[in-house]
């Protein structure tokens, strides 16, 4: 009987280190997901302020600022904007 219970022991731990090492190393990916995830809920609430912003400066948006899919999109022409302004001497 206790070899028994060493066995399904000694199983249950390879189980449990082939399932760690798997999520080891998938936790790059799931990181990534979970990044973009977040990305895109960021983009969704911000575009219609930004948008705002970029009306009322006379901006125009280019195809991928208009439904941007990333803050880098999203934020594109403001930066354009801002690095366009010559400054003062």
């Amino acid at each position: 009987m206790s070899k028994f219970i060493a066995v399904c022991s000694f199983v249950l731990s390879m189980v449990a280190l082939a399932f760690a090492a798997a999520v080891y190393l998938r936790s790059d990916a799931i990181a990534d997901q979970a990044i973009q995830r977040r990305e895109q809920q960021l983009v969704h609430r911000l575009q219609p302020k930004v948008h705002a912003i970029y009306h009322d400066l006379g901006v125009r948006l280019t195809p991928a600022a208009e439904h941007p899919q990333s803050l880098d999109e999203l934020f594109a022409p403001m930066i354009d904007l801002a690095t366009s302004i010559e400054p003062n001497h």
